[in-house]
């Protein structure tokens, strides 16, 4: 589904960052579909994605007395928005404000008080916790003929990698090509690859994962097909 980038979307992309909006609900489904096809948006939301992370971190603590004053004297004025780019600028300034405030509270406090207080390190862990997977096996019918699997992975809204193993060499002049499958709709063509001397291979597939997305690989001539020319042997479901 195509839609149109406006200051609307930017602000569905900041409220769905966040988990404000109402799971499977039309403004929900709405930004969810315009994501993937609008890199204004997507830097929208992880921006917004980052500064809710720093805030849940920062907040593992317990903030002293005198923080929630802090907080309210740094933030702007409270005037009727006179648009919506307004509001959502002010909500940003809110919300990098109090994140910042509090990442100072949590390295105060782990730090002895004979000493100047020093900024917390980035965690790591944060900028993967949006990672998912899912897992691609054989099909059924090829029993102990097959034996590759695979790995899909990705971020919300991004493009999803396939990581292969156990691949089998090819002939001259074939090739393998990954499709993406949505439900009820036929194969869609994506890219093709050749293993290497290890049977593994990868491919990123220009895709936002979305639930029930079948990803498959096919043996094709070389330089890939509009449609599949083989049985897929290697099938993933996006869950």
């Amino acid at each position: 589904m195509s839609t149109v980038h406006d200051e609307t979307m930017l602000d569905l992309a900041s409220l769905y960052a966040i988990e404000a909006l109402e799971q499977g609900g039309d403004e929900w489904r709405l930004i969810r579909a315009h994501l993937p096809e609008c890199a204004i948006c997507q830097n929208e939301y992880q921006v917004a994605r980052a500064g809710a992370s720093a805030l849940a971190l920062s907040a593992a603590e317990a903030p002293p007395a005198a923080l929630r004053a802090r907080v309210l004297a740094a933030l702007p004025a409270r005037t009727a928005p006179s648009n919506v780019v307004l509001l959502r600028r002010r909500l940003f300034v809110a919300l990098a404000t109090a994140a910042a405030i509090l990442v100072g509270v949590g390295a105060y406090l782990s730090t002895p008080t004979t000493t100047t207080p020093i900024a917390a390190a980035p965690t790591p862990a944060a900028s993967n916790a949006t990672i998912l997977t899912w897992t691609a096996a054989c099909a059924p019918k090829l029993g102990s003929r097959c034996h590759a699997k695979g790995t899909i992975s990705a971020s919300p809204s991004k493009s999803m990698t396939f990581a292969m193993h156990g691949l089998g060499p090819l002939p001259r002049g074939k090739t393998y090509q990954t499709w993406v499958i949505a439900p009820g709709a036929s194969p869609t063509p994506e890219p093709t690859f050749l293993p290497d001397s290890r049977g593994e291979g990868s491919v990123v597939i220009p895709v936002a994962p979305r639930k029930g997305l079948i990803v498959a690989v096919t043996v094709e001539p070389a330089g890939g097909s509009r449609k599949p020319t083989t049985t897929p042997f290697l099938l993933g479901k996006i869950q």
